[in-house]
């Protein structure tokens, strides 16, 4: 009863109720994998992500779940955990490859883990499944543009940012490709979006700095130069171990 409960709150959005309601129990439920998967699930959501994860991965394991197994990984990934992450979710495409956005989430993971091939092959076909996915537009056009394979990249950044327009990733890989297709002002205005919507990311001031110069406009970028120096010191002093 108290699984069916929790559930229920789950699904309304009340996990935080959920987790009020079902850990108290979790002593003598801890064998019964569909308590673990509801409770694990209402820690996930009320943020509580990595003891959320612990009795997800146990779930999966337990009942070789391949949706357990995308939880994880997809929690995983936000943890910043990629290797763990994409042990995850590559169990979790065999066990079931038709998963709705598991190709765009493994090849997130191995993008973040080195195997950039892998990555590649994973986004394209997610793109093969679904045209729109967000994820794999957004990457694999990066991908490419580091690769200097600028048309194609632009296919793939123009249309994430096409399907996302309030993503500030998406519009700053898009203005790091204007840019250095020498649509310089293009850029710019893109940038300026980027760094209003998120003053204290440094790289679009970086790249302002540059093409204010470019554009011979100095005092603008003299100005985007003291913040890339004042924002630099910030990080330096939160992270003394940084470069």
């Amino acid at each position: 009863m108290a699984t069916l409960l929790g559930d229920t709150d789950n699904r309304l959005g009340s996990s935080a109720e959920a987790v009020r309601l079902l850990a108290p129990l979790e002593s003598k439920n801890s064998e019964s994998l569909d308590f673990e998967f509801v409770l694990g699930s209402a820690f996930i959501a009320s943020g509580q992500k990595r003891e959320g994860v612990a009795r997800i991965e146990k779930v999966a394991k337990g009942k070789s779940s391949a949706e357990a197994y995308l939880l994880a990984g997809s929690t995983l990934l936000q943890m910043n955990e990629f290797a763990r992450a994409r042990d995850d979710l590559d169990i979790a495409q065999r066990l079931n490859p038709k998963l709705p956005g598991i190709y765009s989430l493994a090849g997130t993971a191995r993008d973040n883990t080195g195997d950039l091939k892998g990555a590649e092959a994973a986004f394209r076909q997610a793109l093969k499944i679904d045209h729109d996915d967000f994820t794999a537009n957004l990457y694999l056009g990066a991908m490419l543009y580091k690769r200097r394979q600028l048309e194609e990249a632009r296919t793939y950044l123009e249309h994430a940012l096409q399907l996302n327009p309030s993503s500030s990733l998406a519009r700053y890989e898009f203005a790091m490709l204007e840019s250095v297709s020498g649509q310089y002002e293009a850029a710019l205005h893109d940038l300026q979006i980027v760094a209003k919507e998120d003053p204290n990311w440094l790289e679009p001031h970086v790249e302002l700095a540059t093409l204010y110069y470019r554009l011979h406009q100095p005092e603008l970028g003299a100005k985007e130069r003291q913040i890339v120096q004042d924002l630099s010191a910030k990080q330096q002093a939160k992270d003394p171990a940084s470069p």
